[in-house]
């Protein structure tokens, strides 16, 4: 199936789906649980600590391409030095 984009009414039955209660109900708990296990992981990496740091979304082809990459280093040398 290819990418489209949705026709206003689409967008417009979409809304109304995710409107209803149990449906929005749904969402805000999973979103709860994601928003607790992402702190968690950022503050395992150490990332909550106080010092300056940047994230860098690599979206899905990141994520295709993590296996051929994983054994290389991301920076050679920190942003901010010399």
């Amino acid at each position: 199936m290819k990418n489209q984009d949705l026709s206003a009414g689409q967008i417009k039955d979409l809304y109304k789906v995710l409107k209803i209660s149990s449906v929005e109900e749904i969402i805000l708990k999973t979103a709860q649980i994601h928003r607790t296990l992402m702190i968690y992981y950022l503050d395992q990496e150490g990332l909550t600590d106080g010092a300056p740091y940047e994230i860098v979304d690599i979206g899905w082809v990141g994520v295709c391409l993590a296996p051929k990459f994983r054994s290389q280093p991301v920076l050679k040398k920190p942003l901010n030095s010399q």
